[in-house]
Formats: structure tokens, sequence, C-alpha cells
């Protein structure tokens, strides 16, 4: 697995983090299950809240491509096909992790 910044963008008039998660298997366990997840969320740079997430996974031939827009003002996620309510700072799971990562290192120092 890897994670990285790859850009500072906009969306909307809001600057922020692109951050992208990569997992796959060992190429030896290939053989018998052949993982390729590409994880993205973009982060607000103010708030550290996402803004929007994308996931699409191909783990051993089942695939999911989704992408959810965070409306934190309003409290819901859209997708494709459905909206959820939310809770207060709700966080996707790359977010979350690069939040923790972030508080982590001002606690540091």
């Amino acid at each position: 697995a890897e994670m990285e910044v790859v850009e500072h963008s906009v969306i909307d008039g809001i600057s922020t983090f692109h951050i992208v998660g990569k997992g796959r298997t060992a190429p030896f366990f290939d053989w018998f299950f052949k993982v390729r997840d590409v994880y993205e969320t973009f982060i607000d740079t103010t708030t550290l809240l996402p803004l929007e997430f994308k996931r699409a996974v191909n783990e051993g031939g089942y695939l999911i491509n989704q992408h959810y827009r965070f409306n934190h003002k309003d409290s819901n996620v859209v997708t494709q096909d459905s909206m959820f309510v939310i809770p207060v700072n709700a966080q996707d799971m790359l977010s979350a992790f690069f939040y923790v990562c972030k508080l982590s290192a001002l606690e540091f120092f």
C-alpha cells in the first residue's frame, strides 16, 4: 500500500489536497487473488474535511467504482445513486487517515 499527496487543486473555489492511496497484492499472490485498489480524496486545506472521495476497487475480479461528494453544510454525502445523512466532521477512510497523521504530527512538535 502507498499513500501520497499528488497535487494541490481547487474544487468549487475551495483549495484542496488531492491524496491518492493505492493497494495491491505482491506479485506472487496475484496468482491466487489479485488486488488493485485506488482511493482518492480531496480535502479542504482549511477544515481538513473531505469534499470528494473516489474509490476504484478491483479485488479478485470484483469491481467497485464509487464517487462521493460531501456537503458538510447540509450534513450529507451524495453518491451516484443515493444520498446519506452524515454526522458533523465526517471523514472518508483516506481523509481520516490523513487527519490522524496531521494531528499526530502537530502534537509531536
